[in-house]
């Protein structure tokens, strides 16, 4: 078994002595939750650091962790620990000849240390090489240990409690706009229903006929919001081929984006590569992309409102909204979401909900809270008979 150290400052009989000392005492305080992070952004063949965070560190004078990782997905470059941590520490790369790596962090302080709560104890650098990268806490005994003046074992169990396991993996950002017609105006789109407090704060596609089973959720609506979509991404034009769904936002500029409402919406563990992008909404024809985009980490732009040669069927299933501005969106009152807006969608849909106020509905055409004639005159009786299927 080999083993790489840096800044090795006590030898591991040391803190067996100490830790053994110190299971002899009472469990009467829990341990620091420590939590390896969660990174999707690592790109192949470069460096990724991943920081190592505690919650609840509070007179703290030694820990031991163990936490194991893929050689075949990442390498382990160097590390990086709190300046805080005076005393004696020490950072191992351990091979375990199995393919599996264990990276060891050992400190033993002073006297009892704390920490805020969202410090990080130790940022390791990898060489990331392909994902999903999972970085395991391995927990039995004292691999993973606590201790607090004088030599007392703090508590951590149940383990999975106290040791939040990391993930190292690549994402595909997704940089595109499209208008919805009902909400557009002037050359953007309205946010009332953020206003009215009545988007939801998860995602909404977890109903017939998406059955999307996503969890994007947020605490609270980012400013500039119109409303939520649901995006695929295809090798092909079949449904069959999709590889990746998820919900973000869509803004009042037409941009859609990720839960934080800036950054581009991500899809993880999807590679660089040609996809056909999809974009769904609860009451609007859904638009596929007439051809696959080329779609890498650099972002470019996929422009919807530019045309109907951007969208699959072209004018079938696609709308100029704005003549003078020359904008192209997506059709209005499709409730049913089949991709063609027929009398379903009026006997349906809008006759049941007529009348509802300050309401998240999808009769409501125009995304303005409520469901009134206007949905049905200004937006479902002039698209009424188009169509434009997705395969």
């Amino acid at each position: 078994m080999k083993s790489k150290l840096n800044n090795y400052r006590i030898p591991g009989l040391m803190l067996a002595a100490l830790l053994f000392t110190a299971s002899l005492a009472s469990f009467g305080t829990n341990a620091p939750i420590t939590t390896a992070a969660t990174i999707s952004t690592a790109v192949p063949g470069q460096p990724v650091i991943v920081p190592v965070t505690v919650t609840g560190f509070n007179n703290i004078n030694g820990f031991y962790l163990s936490m194991d990782y893929e050689y075949a997905k990442l390498h382990y470059v160097t590390s990086v620990s709190n300046a805080a941590l005076s005393g004696f520490l020490s950072v191992g790369d351990i091979d375990l000849g199995t393919g599996i790596h264990r990276l060891t962090i050992s400190w033993v302080g002073n006297s009892g240390l704390t920490l805020a709560d969202g410090s990080w104890l130790v940022k390791y650098t990898f060489t990331f090489i392909s994902g999903p990268a999972p970085l395991q806490w391995f927990d039995i005994g004292p691999s993973c240990e606590y201790t607090m003046p004088p030599s007392t074992i703090l508590n951590d169990s149940p383990t999975s409690t106290y040791y939040i396991n990391g993930l190292v993996y690549q994402s595909l950002p997704l940089n595109t706009k499209v208008f919805l017609e009902g909400a557009y105006s002037g050359g953007s789109m309205n946010t009332t229903l953020r206003s009215l407090g009545v988007l939801p704060l998860s995602q909404p596609y977890n109903v017939s006929p998406w059955n999307y089973s996503g969890t994007e959720q947020v605490a609270s609506v980012p400013a500039g919001v119109t409303d939520w979509v649901l995006v695929e991404l295809r090798t092909g034009q079949g449904a069959a081929t999709k590889v990746g769904t998820r919900a973000g936002f869509l803004k009042s500029n037409g941009a859609i984006t990720d839960l934080d409402g800036s950054s581009y919406l991500s899809f993880p563990g999807i590679s660089a590569g040609n996809y056909y992008i999809v974009i769904r909404h609860r009451n609007h024809m859904p638009v596929m992309s007439a051809s696959a985009v080329a779609l890498s980490s650099s972002g470019t732009l996929y422009d919807f409102t530019t045309g109907s040669s951007q969208v699959y069927g072209g004018a079938n299933g696609y709308k100029n909204i704005d003549p003078i501005l020359a904008k192209w969106g997506m059709v209005a009152g499709d409730a049913s979401n089949e991709g063609s807006i027929f009398i379903d969608d009026y006997t349906d849909y809008w006759v049941p909900s007529f009348g509802l106020l300050n309401a998240y509905n999808r009769s409501d055409f125009n995304l303005d809270g409520n469901v009134f004639i206007n949905d049905y005159t200004d937006l479902w009786v002039p698209n009424f008979g188009k169509s434009n299927v997705l395969p």
